[in-house]
């Protein structure tokens, strides 16, 4: 699949455009939308919260974990042992963790075609979504971002953690600078797989090209149409997630504060995956216009 010249907007869209086009996409395939979210998310959702439930009862504020927590002081003994209960939770936590990034990949992936076929007039089951991505590509063009993340990061890390002092968190801050511009320079490498049916690397040099341009405009429409939709998500989500929570006791009760917790994070990524998969694809587009636009000799797109 290539990019249809129907789907380049002709003009700049406005980020009010963009939400409008994501939520008319919502209402019009609510099943390859915030069902496929709502799958995925619970997958996300019912894992971390076993996982932390159990990091948080080794935590009890007996423990020497949970004294650790607190801000207590502890002898050596109990230091070990706390820095033994870290350790024993490391696995289950790199295993939520890992689950929740799969999760990610296969939401960017479904959602972002679903958004170009919703685009061209066509509307897929999500099985058939599921069945068309090109999940080795996708996979592929996340884990590079990765990579190049914490390449980005290693070295400035590694002197915070030498040096130390002032100019260890002066080297954090650089890492973590380098981390989102790299994230925000590869952020449209999905949709450029997806509808391009770009490699790993070509897609991510796509992202870059048609991101450079228009940098800063790129960085503000992904944060604040991300921070909408979270903030969407958990507004809807956290009533509901009260009222199956009162079923269980309430948030006065373990199993009643778990289940509103779990019903809560539900219906937010229900929300947050499909829409802001919707909305990087249509930023993707924009961008495409703009660098095509820029002219020869700018680096642009071929017409």
């Amino acid at each position: 699949m290539t990019v249809s010249e129907s789907l380049i907007p002709e003009q700049p869209l406005r980020l009010g455009e963009m939400l409008a086009t994501v939520f008319r996409y919502l209402r019009a395939n609510p099943a390859a939308t915030l069902g496929v979210g709502a799958l995925l998310s619970t997958v996300t959702s019912t894992i971390s919260a076993v996982v932390m439930n159990g990091v948080l009862a080794s935590a009890s504020s007996s423990s020497p974990l949970g004294r650790m927590l607190a801000g207590e002081s502890l002898t050596v003994a109990e230091a070990a042992l706390a820095t033994k209960q870290i350790t024993d939770a490391a696995p289950a936590l790199a295993t939520a963790a890992g689950i929740s990034v799969l999760v990610q990949l296969a939401a960017m992936g479904v959602m972002t075609l679903g958004m170009v076929e919703s685009l061209q007039g066509n509307r897929l089951a999500p099985a058939q979504l599921w069945r068309r991505v090109a999940w080795r590509r996708i996979i592929g063009v996340n884990l590079a971002i990765v990579g190049l993340m914490l390449l980005a990061a290693a070295l400035p890390v590694l002197l915070a953690v030498v040096v130390g002092g002032a100019f260890g968190l002066a080297s954090m801050a650089i890492a973590g600078l380098a981390g989102l511009v790299i994230a925000i320079m590869t952020a449209l490498a999905v949709p450029a797989t997806v509808m391009d049916g770009l490699p790993v690397r070509e897609a991510l040099r796509q992202s870059v090209l048609v991101t450079r341009n228009g940098f800063f405009r790129t960085a503000w429409m992904l944060f604040f149409a991300s921070l909408l939709w979270q903030a969407m998500g958990n507004l809807i989500g956290s009533p509901v997630g009260a009222i199956f929570g009162a079923f269980a006791g309430g948030t006065g009760s373990p199993a009643g504060s778990a289940l509103t917790s779990i019903v809560a994070s539900i219906v937010a990524g229900a929300i947050s995956l499909p829409a802001s998969a919707g909305t990087i694809t249509l930023i993707y587009l924009e961008r495409v216009r703009a660098s095509r636009q820029n002219g020869p000799g700018t680096g642009a797109l071929p017409a």
